[in-house]
């Protein structure tokens, strides 16, 4: 590893270089600064400290921690198979068109600039230029042509179309060339170097046998187009098994996919851990519940769309368990007119562990019937 030590400067080693003179040859020797001891220490002083630079840099260029620039944009290539993503311009094209060819054949040439007018979205105009020359012919009256923002770096982004959002900056050879419609991307910035070294960290781990993302593209490969992974927390009740749930589209598993994943799962999994791979079904949940609310309903303003959405939100993302307090308090926090939820639908809650033990297959649970009773307090 590089040394975390400070170089040693030329007073340093000047000052080394006098005490030797003064501790082995002569011990009245002038070794003040500016004597003759220094017309030869301090060549050997600028030496050793280039010397002493030189060396330091060659070994952080060899470390993910201390490269920078182009030492750590190859490291990272070579290592991990990750490119840096370098500072650059937007680009796109700019379609142009003139009511007749009478000037003839010429060329739009790389760098005639086109500006785009300041809007509403955009307070200050930007410019762009054409990226490469584009030959004309005698004929045409409409081309497009390729171009790029003249900054680089995000905030380029430009798609525009109408005869007055942009211009020709520059002197062509026929000044009746308009610019009728024009499209850019965002450029980028360089990659800082910390989040280069943490992108390429998590490439390394995502692809690490025995990690969830490893294990999760592996059943992709099979026709997964839904896992659920769960590791063993190593209770007497599971006893070190982890789980691996897969599913076609629709939530459903067929055999040959739990035995494709199976097969694949074993060049992927951690070496002796155990891995069970099971799967999914889907299951619809009729809710049904007696809403308390702190008035009359009828002197309430109506809560059943706020309620309704709530519920959906809640089951909307992919759920394989349920609670009825949780329930309650979605529909609590839906709107401050709710006092109190009182459950008829679903009668109790679906955990995913029973007894400690994962199920056979895993239920993935969707919103049915939503029945809600509005009542004032009693």
């Amino acid at each position: 590893m590089p040394a975390s030590e400070s170089l040693p400067t030329i007073r340093d080693l000047l000052t080394a270089s006098a005490d030797g003179v003064v501790g082995t040859r002569d011990g009245q020797a002038d070794v003040r600064r500016g004597s003759v001891y220094d017309h030869f220490a301090g060549s050997g002083a600028i030496l050793f400290t280039r010397e002493a630079a030189r060396d330091r840099d060659l070994f952080r260029a060899v470390y993910l921690d201390t490269a920078e620039g182009d030492d750590l944009k190859t490291l990272v290539k070579l290592r991990f198979g990750v490119d840096r993503i370098l500072a650059s311009a937007g680009r796109g094209t700019a379609l142009l068109t003139r009511q007749a060819a009478v000037a003839g054949a010429g060329t739009i040439w790389q760098g005639t600039r086109i500006l785009v007018f300041a809007s509403a979205a955009s307070p200050a105009p930007r410019s762009y230029a054409v990226s490469s020359d584009v030959p004309v012919d005698a004929s045409t009256t409409a081309l497009t042509v390729p171009i790029r923002a003249a900054d680089a770096g995000p905030g380029t982004a430009v798609n525009l179309s109408g005869p007055a959002v942009a211009r020709v900056d520059d002197a062509l050879w026929d000044t009746t060339w308009k610019v009728v419609a024009i499209q850019c991307t965002d450029g980028t910035w360089l990659e800082a170097a910390a989040d280069l070294r943490s992108r390429a960290r998590a490439t390394q781990l995502a692809v690490r046998k025995g990690y969830a993302q490893a294990i999760t593209d592996a059943c992709v490969a099979q026709g997964a187009a839904h896992i659920a992974l769960f590791d063993s927390n190593f209770t007497a009740a599971d006893a070190g098994l982890n789980h691996c749930y897969v599913a076609e589209e629709g939530f459903t598993t067929s055999r040959r996919l739990t035995r494709a994943c199976t097969i694949a799962l074993e060049s992927y999994r951690a070496c002796g851990a155990d891995l069970q791979v099971l799967g999914m079904q889907r299951a619809s949940v009729d809710v049904s519940a007696t809403v308390t609310l702190r008035d009359d309903p009828g002197r309430l303003p109506s809560v059943d769309v706020a309620l309704r959405d709530a519920l959906v939100a809640t089951f909307e993302p992919t759920r394989y368990e349920y609670d009825l307090d949780e329930l309650a308090g979605v529909l609590s926090g839906a709107s401050g007119d709710v006092q109190d939820v009182a459950f008829d639908k679903p009668s109790a809650p679906a955990p995913i562990l029973v007894g400690g033990q994962m199920p056979p297959v895993l239920t993935r649970y969707e919103l049915g019937v939503a029945a809600l009773r509005y009542v004032g307090p009693s």
